[in-house]
């Protein structure tokens, strides 16, 4: 008794499952994200120095701070830089929006709220310490 094998069916076969696998896995990358042309965005840092002693134990006066510019986002709990009047700038956490959109932030060694703010007042987020 002799048995044929027919290698070509085989191969025509392999060669559907492997165009169709190809096609699910590129279908897969563009679904999920995982191929994008897009740059991938980098932060500008800059550096601010901590003053008065206000945001104690976490933040000295002698602390360097990496901040970004503030983009309009908060985030209760986050440190930001906003500017008091035109010669003092404040880094303190937001703590509260009112209804009225007035925003109120506190030093994390402050007893009190400082006097709220409006959003324009804000300049960046702190997103980082140093300690050198």
């Amino acid at each position: 008794m002799k048995i044929n094998i027919d290698f070509d069916g085989w191969q025509s076969y392999l060669s559907g499952f492997a165009s169709c696998f190809l096609l699910i896995l590129s279908i897969s990358f563009v679904f999920f994200g995982v191929y994008r042309q897009e740059p991938i965005p980098v932060m500008e840092l800059s550096r601010s120095v901590a003053g008065t002693g206000s945001m104690l134990p976490s933040v000295t006066p002698d602390t360097m701070l990496d901040t970004i510019k503030f983009k309009g986002n908060m985030k209760c709990g986050h440190a930001y830089i906003y500017s008091k009047n035109d010669t003092n700038t404040v880094v303190h956490r937001f703590v509260y929006e009112d209804a009225e959109g007035l925003l109120y932030f506190k030093g994390d060694n402050n007893q009190y709220w400082d006097d709220p703010i409006n959003l324009s007042q804000i300049e960046e987020e702190v997103v980082g310490y140093r300690w050198d």
